[in-house]
């Protein structure tokens, strides 16, 4: 299973907010880095992760990591863009393709879960038809 890196997740962050000219500053590096290493030993110990498909396993990681990135806020702008970029790459690492109307479908379910009105199994669920 493989995963964005610190550094990387840094770059997409750093991509997201020059595009609209915000500051970039990662705000908690201790906190993005627990939440990236704390990501990496669950997929290697979580028991939910041996009874699901490969499929389910990477939607569920992807789901995790963007979840953590956008309730975290380790960065000064641009969490939410950052939590859907990694999502996405996450997503492609592993060999599948992210496809989801060019809406604000993804943007609506990122905020949802940044302001914990969905729970991760339904952020899984929500996301599901668009990883093929």
């Amino acid at each position: 299973m493989y995963t964005p890196t610190i550094e990387e997740i840094v770059d997409h962050n750093r991509f997201e907010v020059d595009v609209t000219g915000e500051p970039h500053f990662v705000r908690d590096m201790d906190t993005l880095e627990s939440a990236v290493r704390g990501l990496q030993m669950r997929v290697h110990y979580e028991p939910y992760l041996d009874s699901d498909d490969d499929r389910s396993k990477v939607i569920r990681t992807a789901v995790r990591l963007a979840t953590l990135i956008a309730q975290r806020q380790c960065f000064v702008q641009g969490n939410k863009r950052t939590a859907a970029q990694a999502l996405v790459q996450t997503i492609e690492m592993n060999g599948y393709e992210f496809e989801m109307p060019n809406d604000d479908t993804l943007a609506d379910i990122i905020l949802s879960i940044a302001n914990n009105e969905y729970s991760e199994d339904e952020f899984c669920d929500a996301i599901d038809h668009a990883v093929l």
